[in-house]
């Protein structure tokens, strides 16, 4: 049992540790076209780490970082994508909201060509007889 608490107790400590040599990004996700609403699981990607993550079903994220400079990048599928620069403080905690819109996306023209189709269910079986 005391080891038990012993492992609990460094796990914390060391927790509170890490928490307060890093900093925290934090904020939200929110869709431009739907009256700044939430946008849910939309992607934050911090460039210079490689990593990202999704926010939640509120629209909200956060990360620790260390101190320093990174281009946060906040993406969603059919949206355009919205980069910022910013700077990490120890154990201060920096919000940054990403305001997503979607995009004047426009096809091509687009070309259907229809293929007649061989060795269908009738054709094998007029063959067969």
């Amino acid at each position: 049992m005391k080891n038990l608490k012993l492992v609990l107790f460094t796990f914390l400590f060391a927790t509170i540790a890490t928490a307060q040599i890093k900093g925290t990004l934090t904020g939200f996700t929110i869709d431009k076209d739907v009256n700044n609403g939430a946008l849910a699981f939309a992607t934050v990607l911090v460039k210079e780490t490689k990593t990202s993550i999704l926010s939640d079903e509120n629209g909200k994220y956060s990360i620790y970082l260390n101190p320093g400079k990174y281009t946060i990048e906040f993406s969603f599928v059919g949206y355009e994508s919205f980069e910022k620069a910013i700077t990490i403080k120890t154990g201060q905690v920096t919000t940054i909201d990403g305001h997503l819109g979607s995009g004047n996306y426009t096809l091509k023209d687009v070309t259907a060509e229809a293929v007649p189709m061989k060795n269908t269910e009738s054709e094998i079986i007029a063959e067969v007889k």
